[in-house]
């Protein structure tokens, strides 16, 4: 199951935010400002008093938003602007930028003022993500929920499962080259054995050959028995192979639980990040490997960086 967040919830935060219909009032007044003027003076055929005419003005925004639909509005504000980052501008004006301070505490800059969120102005935010939820679709440009998922934590662990996927990969390559070694072993032992014995070269082969993969190393891949019992066993070079293959086979069964140990603690940092959101600002980060992701529909206000690299935009008085 999946939750959508709309802009009315960063109220729950601070009275700064504003929800859709807020956010975009100056946009429609903008619009239609000749028209609800010259209503409200054919209406009333007085002059206008500021309070009746803003609570006039309201009721029109309202009432134009609703037969018109946000999107429309906002693309017709566009189209009479003439460039496409004016709504870019346009919501950065009416959106407060939050910062996080070295204490861990958020600020909230708005036209010019600076204020501090108290502790508990996140709790909603930081209660709605602990719900089980598969994924979490918000339209708010604003940060206040991406503040909440811990992307700091998420990053490191990242990082950590990056580090142990290329050392999973690293000690199978490792294996596989320990496994080589023991079966180019195995073979020159099985030969001296059938040399010894009088068989044929082409005999097939009656040793164990190394177990396959998951299965434990037997000890008794190598018939020592057999081996003992062969007269001057000890001047011939089945000793010497001994020795090598009991090496080999500690270096594969060493590698082969150090690789196991890697891939258990990988699936544990994976079980963990699954458990954290993941932010999705564009349709190119969809891929994340998150079970959860917090996907932002209309994308995010741009940062401190990015404003200084781009274009400087900047709305005008709408009123």
């Amino acid at each position: 199951m999946s939750l959508l967040v709309g802009a009315g919830f960063s109220k729950n935060a601070s009275p700064l935010f504003c929800d859709w219909e807020q956010l975009l009032y100056d946009l429609t007044f903008f619009l239609y400002k000749t028209e609800i003027h010259d209503s409200f003076v054919a209406l009333w055929k007085d002059p206008i008093k500021d309070a009746e005419f803003s609570d006039y003005c309201w009721k029109q925004v309202a009432q134009r938003l609703s037969n018109k639909g946000y999107l429309e509005t906002v693309s017709e504000y566009i189209k009479k602007k003439g460039y496409p980052q004016s709504i870019i501008a346009y919501i950065e004006d009416r959106t407060p930028e939050i910062e996080i301070n070295k204490n861990n505490t958020i600020s909230l800059k708005f036209n010019g003022e600076v204020s501090t969120l108290s502790e508990d102005a996140l709790a909603l935010h930081k209660a709605i993500l602990k719900l089980p939820w598969k994924h979490v679709y918000t339209t708010n440009y604003d940060e206040l929920l991406d503040v909440c998922t811990n992307q700091d934590e998420y990053q490191k662990i990242t990082d950590k499962i990056n580090v142990l996927t290329q050392d999973v990969d690293k000690k199978n390559q490792e294996l596989v080259e320990h496994k080589k070694i023991l079966e180019e072993i195995e073979l020159q032992i099985t030969l001296l054995i059938n040399q010894v014995q009088g068989r044929d070269e082409a005999t097939e082969p009656e040793l164990p050959r190394l177990p396959s993969e998951g299965e434990n190393i037997s000890n008794d891949s190598i018939d020592e028995e057999l081996i003992d019992s062969f007269p001057n066993a000890s001047e011939l070079p089945i000793g010497e192979l001994k020795d090598k293959y009991t090496k080999a086979r500690f270096q594969f069964t060493s590698t082969k639980n150090t690789m196991r140990a890697l891939e258990g603690e990988l699936y544990h940092k994976a079980q963990i990040r699954d458990n954290i959101y993941s932010i999705i600002y564009k349709s190119a980060d969809l891929d994340k490997e998150s079970n959860r992701k917090l996907i932002k529909l209309h994308g995010s206000l741009r940062t401190k960086s990015q404003k200084e690299l781009g274009i400087k935009i900047k709305d005008s008085n709408l009123k």
